[in-house]
């Protein structure tokens, strides 16, 4: 059975190494199964069928619970938001987490994964632009690890907010990042976040 946003079917797949009867590593993993595609007459399609995103912004945004998330306070969150019509989440700014990702499997949620909101250019003194140059390619291969078994990410965006996106730097590391999710994972398609302001600028 296919997962969607209709039917959240999930299977678990567990994965044991044996050496002769000896049980060396044993691990289980939670997934679904679907097909998406793109095109200009269809749009977005998930197996087959097309799919209209009514979306929300997702942040870091715990409050009292703090910097960790939660399976409890994620599930809740995703339950109340698909329960008022959305069908989509975005994870704003940064990477989602595990809880995340999970309740939006559970619940037939897609999901548009976000790398980050700065590439070479800083928005504030110490922010990720200083690490960008020499850590972007490890932080991709992580999310990519990370969201690899979750059939409700779709979509990865390379950034949100970027100060430089319509400059020549910008179009070359946009393509870069694009270029390196696809070389990991060819199963989802990538996009990223325009602010018209900055982009106009």
């Amino acid at each position: 059975k296919l997962w969607d946003e209709y039917a959240p079917n999930l299977y678990e797949i567990t994965l044991t190494i044996l050496e002769g009867d000896t049980v060396l590593d044993e691990t289980a993993v939670t997934s679904g199964i679907r097909r998406l595609s793109v095109d200009a007459r269809h749009g977005l399609r998930v197996n087959g069928k097309s799919v209209k995103l009514r979306g929300a912004c997702i942040h870091h945004d715990q409050g009292i619970l703090g910097a960790a998330t939660y399976d409890d306070y994620e599930y809740r969150r995703v339950k109340r938001l698909k329960e008022a019509g959305f069908n989509a989440v975005r994870s704003a700014h940064n990477p989602a987490s595990q809880a995340l990702l999970r309740a939006c499997d559970k619940l037939g949620v897609y999901v548009m994964d976000e790398l980050v909101d700065v590439w070479n250019k800083s928005k504030v003194s110490y922010d990720y632009a200083i690490d960008f140059e020499r850590s972007w390619q490890e932080d991709i291969g992580h999310m990519v690890d990370a969201d690899y078994n979750h059939p409700s990410v779709i979509l990865y965006s390379t950034g949100n907010e970027i100060f430089e996106i319509c400059t020549e730097k910008g179009f070359e590391t946009s393509r870069m990042l694009s270029d390196r999710f696809h070389a990991l994972d060819a199963t989802r398609y990538t996009t990223n976040g325009i602010n018209g302001a900055f982009a106009a600028g």
